[in-house]
């Protein structure tokens, strides 16, 4: 508790946001950190989310495979407590007042949208049913935002029955977007999220049946995934799903995306997707020689 107590205040040090030295001295430490912030989890969550606020994605994630339904009542009371605070939800930023340390600050409404997804995520390793019952009656969020989509299906176990699944989607809402960047259906999300999910355990299937459902969304139903160069916000542009999809696994599993490259067909990974990743997307040089070489470059 006290490493904790002291890895918490290095959150609220005021050249927290200006120190390279003090961000690689928290990196360093986010492993036993975040191994402890799941033993406090299980003691006394509302506690410990007040005490350690900026390991509430953790917090959250770890309580919910214990017990969902217990975890987004706490959740929610604290996370409404903040609010009226005037507070981050969860309160990584902080605002640095000369006297009193420095203050969890709420910067846009949906800040609570990480937490939620790490809830969603921990639920539905352990109860998927009751988690995605949650997760699409508004209980998280009305409609249900694309992060805590994303940390719902990040979440599903290893035997999950994955062709079950695409018929549930179809009670998500196709709204059309109205920011090119920010916003999108949740229907379009929730499908790229889902088959992220599948490729990891069945990489050929997930991308026949992402094609097939690809192919019969409206053009007003894409969905826009925004990208910051080196962090740069002012150097943001929109990549396609089919990209952000394959791009995104061979980041995380280069050597089974690559086996899986060196047969796919062109229906599954075409020449202008591929391209688009190797230009767009920091994924591991020997993945880009492939594609290279794919097309004899």
């Amino acid at each position: 508790m006290d490493l904790l107590e002291e890895i918490e205040q290095h959150y609220r040090d005021p050249s927290f946001g200006g120190s390279n030295k003090l961000r690689r001295h928290l990196i360093r430490l986010q492993p036993l950190r975040d191994l402890l912030l799941e033993q406090v989890a299980h003691e006394e969550l509302e506690t410990s989310l007040k005490r350690f606020p900026s390991g509430a994605e953790v917090l959250l994630r770890a309580s919910a495979k214990k017990n969902g339904k217990e975890t987004l009542k706490v959740w929610n009371r604290v996370r409404d407590e903040w609010r009226e605070l005037d507070r981050d939800s969860p309160p990584i930023k902080f605002e640095w007042i000369e006297g009193v340390a420095g203050v969890p600050t709420i910067v846009r409404d949906d800040e609570h949208f990480p937490a939620c997804a790490a809830l969603a995520e921990g639920w539905a390793s352990t109860d998927p049913e009751a988690a995605w019952t949650a997760v699409t009656t508004g209980r998280m969020n009305e409609p249900p935002d694309c992060d805590i989509l994303k940390g719902f299906f990040a979440g599903l176990p290893q035997d999950t029955d994955w062709s079950a699944w695409p018929s549930r989607l179809e009670a998500l809402p196709w709204n059309k977007p109205d920011d090119l960047f920010f916003e999108t259906s949740c229907r379009a999300f929730a499908a790229l999220a889902f088959a992220q999910r599948w490729l990891q355990s069945d990489p050929e299937a997930a991308m026949a049946w992402f094609a097939k459902d690809r192919a019969t969304w409206e053009e007003g139903n894409w969905v826009r995934i925004p990208v910051f160069k080196h962090g740069i916000f002012d150097n943001v542009y929109s990549l396609s799903e089919h990209a952000a999809l394959l791009g995104e696994w061979m980041k995380q599993q280069p050597e089974t995306a690559s086996a899986w490259l060196s047969h796919a067909d062109e229906i599954l990974a075409p020449e202008e997707v591929l391209r688009e990743i190797s230009i767009e997307m920091e994924i591991p040089e020997t993945l880009k020689k492939q594609i290279a070489e794919r097309y004899e470059e």
